[in-house]
Parts: C-alpha cells; structure tokens; sequence
C-alpha cells in the first residue's frame, strides 16, 4: 500500500509543476502577444512599410524610425544600424545608439545614395512601458 500512494504522491507533484509550467508559459505567451510587445506592432518610416521603394529626399524628410503600436503608443525606437548597399561598391553602415532619429552622417550618406541603392535598417531595437528593450524586425527601402 505504500508503494501505491508514494507512486501517486509522485505523480501528483509532477503534475502540479507541468501545470504550472503551462501558467507561467501561458502567462509569457500573453505577454509577448499582448500590448507589452512590438512584434504586434510596426516600425514604419513615415507611412512607408519595409520593401517599399521611396526617394531619399521623402526618406530625409521624415527623418526618423518610429513605431506604430495599434493599442500603445508608449513604444519608442533606442538604437538601429543603417546599411546602404550599392552594387559593385561595399556597404556602408551607420550606427544611432541613442534614439529612432537619423544622424547628421545618416543623413548625409542619404543624400550621397542613388537610384538603386538599398537602404536597410537593421538592428532595431526598441523599449517599450516596462522598460525592457526588444529587438525588431529589419526594414528594407530601394531608393527611386
């Protein structure tokens, strides 16, 4: 008989964690899905989403990253690399460790871009109202 109930008493305590394994992750999975996370969001420049071609003169009047977040707009862009690509030429890459906005040398290489280069942003990273930092997808922006 001892056996018997030291075997349920097992099962029952493995049970217990595995169930609430299934919370916690549950829990995670809200979070990462709720409001609290940019991947429901987009970071756009201006109106523009990634693949979309744009002029650099449209890319330097906006000037800057943002996040559209549909139910929390308290999202804010930290730092992101800019890669400009140009064929039979090396990439050239910038870095803005502080904010979404373009630097002056960002802008600068914008300017010096022709038609066909590539603009990628990369690196994104962004801080949400829990002060966490999470990384975001990459936009890509053939010039015109």
């Amino acid at each position: 008989m001892r056996n018997t109930t030291k075997k349920y008493s097992t099962v029952f305590i493995v049970c217990f964690f595995m169930a609430l394994i299934k919370i916690s992750t549950a829990q995670e999975i809200y979070l990462i899905k709720g409001s609290q996370d940019p991947s429901g969001s987009m970071v756009t420049l201006g109106k523009h989403k990634s693949g979309e071609t744009i002029s650099k003169d449209e890319m330097l009047a906006i000037g800057k990253l943002s996040v559209s977040a549909p139910h929390d707009s308290s999202f804010h862009i930290v730092k992101f690399r800019l890669l400009r690509t140009r064929k039979g030429e090396e990439s050239v890459e910038l870095r803005n460790d502080i904010s979404g906005e373009f630097t002056e040398a960002m802008k600068e290489l914008i300017s010096s871009s022709l038609k066909g280069d590539t603009i990628y942003f990369e690196y994104i990273k962004c801080k949400g109202p829990d002060s966490t930092t999470r990384s975001v997808s990459a936009l890509e922006f053939p010039l015109e």
